[in-house]
């Protein structure tokens, strides 16, 4: 073949096959550089990051104990310190992983729910920590410390009070029983010796005090 068709021959097999570099892709988008193409990056600005990967569980207040949660999460080479690969046994998961305080639940048998310093028989289960949270006990109190009304702070002991229907602080008749607190409740009074107890009588209130021995005068 002579030189004047070896050129033009030479020309068409380079043009056909991208000689020159003519014919290169350029590689995809990776803005973070992190040599995963930006359409395939779950975080394509965030260079520790770049696959989904699933979890089971979660540690979401980092007390060690764990609660079972699954979906996928964005992620690096694994999953972040507090996202675990595997669920929680049955009976092992924190009942509150939003408090780092509690994490397992405990049985309890009695509660003070006024914050009254008084207990009242009631039992349940409880979300604890090492011990009962405070207002709950494992024990119910002697029978002098239970509560009788335990949704009032202002009432936790039966006693006996009187009525007291002139308002000298003495009443009188026959008494009941109620759920009181440090004093009797308005028109009643925890003494019942008055032999005058008429509110309609203006010299009522004038005669309740009796002499009595001073320990029938002291408050319980």
């Amino acid at each position: 073949m002579s030189a004047r068709w070896t050129i033009p021959l030479l020309c068409s097999v380079l043009a056909a096959c991208g000689g020159g570099g003519g014919g290169r892709q350029p590689p995809p988008p990776d803005a973070d550089a992190d040599s995963v193409a930006d359409s395939l990056d779950c975080a394509p600005n965030d260079a520790t990051r770049w696959q989904s990967l699933s979890f089971q569980s979660v540690d979401a207040d980092a007390d060690g104990r764990r609660a079972n949660a699954s979906g996928q999460l964005c992620s690096g080479a694994s999953l972040p310190a507090n996202y675990f690969a595997t669920a929680v046994a049955a009976g092992d998961e924190d009942c509150n992983d939003a408090s780092a305080t509690v994490w397992r639940v405990l049985p309890y048998v009695a509660r003070d729910a006024d914050a009254d310093g008084f207990t009242a028989a009631n039992s349940g289960n409880v979300c604890s920590g090492d011990v009962l949270p405070t207002g709950y006990a494992n024990a119910l109190p002697v029978r002098s410390l239970l509560d009788c009304d335990d949704a009032s702070a202002t009432a936790w002991r039966f006693m006996t009070t009187y009525q007291d229907n002139d308002g000298d602080g003495i009443g009188s008749g026959s008494g009941t029983s109620a759920c009181i607190g440090t004093t009797a409740a308005a028109g009643f009074s925890l003494y019942g010796y008055d032999p005058l107890d008429d509110a309609n009588n203006p010299s009522s209130s004038l005669t309740s005090k009796l002499e009595l021995p001073s320990w029938l005068l002291t408050a319980p």
